[in-house]
């Protein structure tokens, strides 16, 4: 009788006549694999220096009060800066409430504020009959407001469906496509002379209660800081995310905290959320580009070039959602890649203009934000995708060899390609892909921004199960999809080389319910 016994040298013998296995056994795979082991922990290395380098600016973080504020009011001779706002909300029902009860409770005074929620009017018109809208949701919340006398103001603009898009812009009576540039453009072409500053946040946000304290002071103290992005942790609905979702969610806090301050240095970042302007700046700039994906990285950009402006860091967290879902992770991120190729694009037109206007300062500053994009955003991902499929084909090679072909063979045939070195592979496998290392970057991580999570949407035991996946997504699967992190970058890179004109509509993130806690 033919016994399983009998059968794996049988087996182990017929694979070790395989041309396809002896090729894979006979590449020379570990010259390769320390150096992509030395790439990565480069990568790794660098992490420490962001840390370093952003330290000094988080020691500067103050606990500031009203007082403080008052006080520095009667010393300078100013009056504390009135703040509108801006949240545009397209079909953001189920979170836009508890975004604008968390708007309400910030540290500032009520009557020098006041909560401007922007919706589209295509929401209303293709509503279904028994569908709560956007609009309905903030009718209501206005309501209530007005029965509370310690609320902020709150109101509502609904941009019309034909409205054009551009700041002061004008109705076609004729469909315009919806875009979250052209709807803070309709908010901003209103009249609004109580303004000061404009602050930007998304449907989902959770401004930091000290954060319009911090701007305010800072304004006071020098009224040419004019602009100013605070960091945002994408993390709040942690325990609503796949495995793959809650590492790009640690890994977006980390890069807001710690590489955002580094970043700064070269480019001039705005994230769109969690934004303040001077009112006097955004008006003479024309507002947003309501033509491009990310008019919030264009309008930084713009800045700059227009009137050599420098956005300020502020050590104030937000917190928002990160996409559930892999689909939605990546429509996230490839409007990120495709909007910051057509700024630069828009910047390349400007340098020929430019070069023919004979403008050398414009041209010059023009110039450096085509590098600074340029190696933070394609050079990048051109670079680290291959490098991030070459570590995960190296993973599977070396799991190919060890686990199977290395042991099985080499006690069943005579096959003596690779001799099997148990040490040898385990340590290769850790030098190249550090997954313990990584889960323990990830567990403090965790620990250090537990706070800024929403733990009311899960219970002890499913966190529990949670975290259990999340390590063995860590240790097995994330060497195996690395590669994915950035691929919707290189995806909108190589979409917008074949396919530059691409029409720009408004592509909403998916939302997650949420508990007001």
């Amino acid at each position: 009788m033919f016994s399983s016994g009998m059968a794996i040298p049988y087996f182990a013998q017929l694979i070790a006549n395989s041309k396809v296995v002896r090729f894979a056994l006979a590449l020379p795979s570990s010259s390769f694999s320390y150096l992509i082991a030395l790439i990565l922990g480069l990568f790794f290395v660098r992490l420490f220096f962001y840390v370093f380098y952003a330290s000094k600016t988080w020691k500067k973080k103050e606990d500031l009060t009203f007082q403080d504020l008052n006080n520095l009011c009667v010393k300078t001779n100013q009056k504390l800066p009135f703040f509108t706002i801006l949240i545009p909300a397209l079909e953001e029902a189920e979170v836009i409430a508890s975004t604008i009860q968390r708007v309400a409770q910030i540290n500032y005074p009520s009557d020098c504020y006041q909560i401007r929620v922007i919706v589209d009017e295509k929401e209303k018109l293709r509503a279904k009959s028994n569908q709560i809208t956007t609009r309905q949701v903030v009718e209501d919340l206005i309501n209530k407001f007005r029965n509370q006398p310690q609320c902020p103001k709150l109101n509502l603009l609904e941009v019309p469906y034909d409205f054009d898009g551009y700041l002061n812009g004008q109705c076609l009576s004729k469909e315009v496509p919806s875009t979250k540039g052209r709807a803070l453009n309709y908010a901003l072409s209103q009249k609004d002379e109580i303004t000061d500053f404009y602050a930007f946040f998304d449907a989902e946000a959770g401004p930091n209660p000290g954060s319009f304290l911090a701007v305010a002071k800072s304004y006071l103290l020098n009224n040419k800081n004019i602009v100013f992005q605070l960091p945002v942790y994408q993390i709040r609905n942690f325990w609503s995310l796949n495995a793959f979702c809650k590492v790009a969610a640690l890994s977006q806090c980390f890069s807001h905290q710690y590489v955002l301050p580094f970043i700064f240095i070269f480019m001039p970042f705005i994230g769109g959320t969690n934004l303040f302007i001077h009112r006097s700046v955004i008006l003479k700039n024309g507002g947003f580009d309501n033509t491009i994906l990310t008019e919030d990285i264009e309008l930084g950009v713009r800045l700059y070039v227009e009137q050599d402006l420098w956005p300020i860091y502020l050590p104030y967290p937000s917190t928002e959602q990160t996409p559930p879902t892999l689909s939605a992770y990546h429509k996230q991120r490839y409007r990120w890649g495709f909007g910051l190729m057509q700024t630069m694009q828009k910047l390349f037109r400007q340098l020929k203009e430019t070069q023919e206007q004979k403008s050398k300062e414009k041209h010059q500053r023009i110039k450096k934000m085509i590098y600074s994009l340029s190696v933070h955003g394609p050079i990048d991902w051109i670079l680290y995708y291959p490098l991030t499929l070459a570590a995960t084909l190296l993973f599977l090679m070396r799991v190919f060899k060890s686990a199977f072909i290395s042991f099985i063979l080499y006690h069943f045939s005579t096959l003596t390609l690779v001799p099997w070195n148990p040490l040898n592979d385990a340590l290769s496998l850790i030098l190249v892909f550090i997954p313990i290392p990584t889960l323990v970057f990830l567990i403090v991580l965790l620990k250090h921004y537990w706070s800024y999570i929403n733990h009311a949407t899960a219970t002890f035991t499913d966190k529990r199960k949670q975290l259990i996946n999340l390590a063995f997504f860590v240790l097995f699967g994330a060497p195996l999809s690395m590669s994915y992190y950035v691929f919707p970058y290189v995806h909108a890179f190589f979409n917008f080389v074949f396919h530059p004109h691409q029409q720009t509509v408004w592509i909403k993130t998916q939302r997650t319910k949420e508990v007001l806690t």
